[in-house]
């Protein structure tokens, strides 16, 4: 009976609308009768920092909606909270407690998505703006927002394997880097996203036609789950049927699971359009997938012609899935096409693709090429090979990849 009371109370703290690291004793009663009085539900107080912070949220089963982090004492907080970014859910309101009024600190921390900073000594009326009536606040109207990042995966050609990587890029980063994924497929009439992860498609034309209704609570309805992080919009409409997807509602499904996931990975179709490239040039991030083939180097270099339109960042990826092709079209073709070296190559895995998509287990689930060309994707994603930027300018969100 003991182990089962003790688990009741784990579990109960994984659910908790408040999460506060305090640095000392002082802070730490303050804030345990102060919580006590304004909070409705669940509650998590220590005397801890952003180690502390860190594990807690990646052991959580549902994220807080208000992360109080103690900076005071630390002599880098700036590189501090860097960590905290790293596990931290787009759509928790963070506030950063300090013992000095420090102009840069603030600045910097307002510029990187948290809510405010709080100086020391504390008192109800400094916490009230974000914990009132009993529950937990909306973050302020005024300021940053804290979004994931939109990733769009598109081949040059057909074939090239842009949805394999596309769905192993989603899983590394949701089941090596424990980030909160959501994949969209936008091929509505059956891609293989679904296909390689196994599951059955549906959802996405359901969130597209419901567009003004998008909350927290109908996408948990809709989205397909493929483990605790994973999650999956797709569809499989009739052969027969003609779609003209809406960029207002693409649009606002994108910022919807913004709030809500660390990185939306968007996998288009080659048969683009008007709302394909839409999406496109929304992207935080463009992955271009090509093979060595001069068809494709072709289409790559339109593809990149509409990157240069817009901001953000994009990767080109090169898929050695033609064994004998690299003698032919070397590196210096590449770049003399495009304008520019590839990013990523994918050394030739005989195989893959039947594995990928006869087996319902996606490629970065195991070793090789591909997990491989994954995991160099997901860590120019997470700014993990690159210097760190200035300050935490770069914190909640991540580094831009080359343009």
């Amino acid at each position: 009976m003991a182990q089962t009371q003790s688990q009741a109370k784990t579990d109960a703290a994984l659910r908790c609308e408040v999460v506060a690291l305090v640095a000392d004793r002082e802070t730490q009663g303050f804030m345990a009768s102060y919580l006590a009085e304004a909070v409705v539900g669940g509650v998590h107080l220590e005397i801890g920092g952003v180690a502390q912070a860190a594990a807690y949220l990646e052991n959580a089963e549902t994220p807080p909606r208000l992360l109080i982090i103690d900076l005071s004492g630390m002599e880098t907080p700036l590189s501090q909270v860097d960590r905290l970014a790293e596990v931290c859910d787009p759509g928790v309101v963070v506030i950063a407690l300090g013992e000095t009024e420090n102009v840069h600190l603030f600045r910097e921390l307002l510029r990187s998505g948290v809510s405010d900073y709080i100086t020391k000594p504390l008192s109800p009326d400094l916490l009230d703006a974000y914990v009132r009536d009993r529950r937990i606040a909306i973050a302020p109207e005024e300021g940053p927002a804290r979004r994931g990042r939109v990733i769009a995966v598109t081949g040059g050609r057909g074939g090239v394997g842009a949805t394999t990587l596309a769905v192993a890029t989603a899983w590394r980063l949701a089941n090596v880097r424990k980030r909160r994924v959501a994949l969209v497929d936008l091929d509505l009439h059956g891609g293989a996203a679904c296909v390689q992860l196994g599951l059955q498609a549906g959802g996405l034309l359901d969130a597209l036609d419901n567009h003004a209704r998008l909350d927290s609570l109908f996408l948990e309805r809709t989205l397909i789950r493929h483990g605790p992080r994973l999650s999956v919009l797709a569809e499989e409409a009739s052969l027969k049927r003609d779609i003209a997807l809406n960029p207002v509602a693409l649009d606002a499904l994108l910022d919807a699971l913004a709030e809500e996931f660390h990185y939306v990975v968007v996998d288009l179709p080659r048969s683009f359009g008007a709302a394909h490239a839409h999406v496109f040039g929304k992207a935080r991030t463009r992955v271009i997938v090509l093979d060595r083939t001069l068809p494709a180097l072709r289409d790559g270099a339109r593809l990149l012609e509409l990157t240069r339109e817009t901001q953000g960042g994009s990767v080109v990826v090169i898929n050695d899935h033609h064994p004998g092709l690299k003698k032919i079209i070397t590196g210096a073709v590449i770049e003399k096409a495009l304008g520019r070296r590839a990013d990523i190559e994918i050394d030739y895995d005989k195989g893959a693709a039947q594995q990928g998509d006869n087996l319902g287990e996606p490629l970065g689930q195991r070793g090789g090429p591909m997990a491989r060309a994954a995991d160099d994707l997901v860590a120019a994603l997470s700014g993990r090979r690159a210097a760190p930027a200035p300050g935490v300018r770069r914190l909640f969100g991540l580094l831009g990849a080359r343009r």
